[in-house]
């Protein structure tokens, strides 16, 4: 019985120390990280820390090289009249050294899974391809606490989801300082990027004067200095002067 006991103690010990050994060696990401997924040339597997040990691969799983690439040096032209949408200019101003990469790291629900420690308000960028779904159907990250991805951080996608082409970008601060899973809502995705910002440009009016000085632009986002805008008073001046309502400098 005793002989029994001690080898179920050592079982137990033996399942149990990798998971405190993930715990220990997942370095929290403190300043700002890109993960280009491509070049991990395969998937690391379960257990396996990765990215400079920022990232565990918790369930192991596959990578793909035929869901397309994003390019993070051209501003994408996906928007309303030719804007960019996902790929902006704030984007390129920031990422644009880390140029075209393949949409790679598979993310499937809680069956392909993996995590990382963050401070709190870090913004998460994911750039991604999911299967080209859309509405409630469309293919983006689960974020949890737990493993299982219950009770998750972010809502699932609605009916007016956009379509998750190649390319689509999906942004997510979190709250606090945690450990977060990332999986997937209703299917598999392939990831090309994770962009960890814990310093970023709050979203904030302002205007651009356009290079022959006769069109003013008014924006409010966070790419204020890439588009070399001028921000805006929005302060009552005077009754008396010429613009009471604001200037732009």
């Amino acid at each position: 019985m005793k002989q029994r006991l001690l080898s179920l103690i050592l079982m137990m010990t033996a399942i149990m120390m990798p998971m405190k050994l993930w715990a220990q060696e997942l370095t929290e990401i403190s300043s700002n990280y890109v993960l280009v997924c491509d070049e991990l040339a395969e998937r690391p597997g379960k257990g396996n820390l990765f990215g400079d040990n920022h990232f565990l691969d918790v369930t192991g799983g596959s990578v793909a090289t035929t869901k397309g690439e994003v390019d993070l040096s051209v501003p994408d032209t996906l928007g309303e009249n030719g804007s960019s949408l996902y790929v902006t200019d704030y984007i390129v101003s920031q990422y644009a050294q880390y140029g075209k990469h393949l949409n790679y790291l598979r993310l499937k629900n809680a069956q392909d899974v993996i995590s990382m420690k963050v401070k709190a308000n870090t913004r998460l960028i994911f750039f991604l391809h999911g299967n080209d779904q859309e509405g409630i159907n469309a293919r983006i990250p689960k974020i949890s606490q737990s493993a299982d991805l219950s009770n998750p951080l972010n809502d699932a996608p609605t009916e007016n989801h956009p379509t998750t082409i190649t390319g689509y970008r999906y942004d997510f601060v979190v709250p606090d300082d945690m450990q977060i899973y990332i999986g997937s809502y209703n299917g598999d995705l392939f990831v090309s990027y994770i962009i960890a910002e814990v310093d970023y440009p709050e979203p904030e009016p302002y205007a651009v004067l356009s290079a022959d000085s006769l069109t003013v632009t008014f924006y409010y986002d966070d790419q204020k200095n890439a588009r070399g805008g001028m921000g805006i008073n929005n302060s009552y001046i005077s009754s008396d002067s010429s613009s009471p309502y604001g200037t732009a400098t």
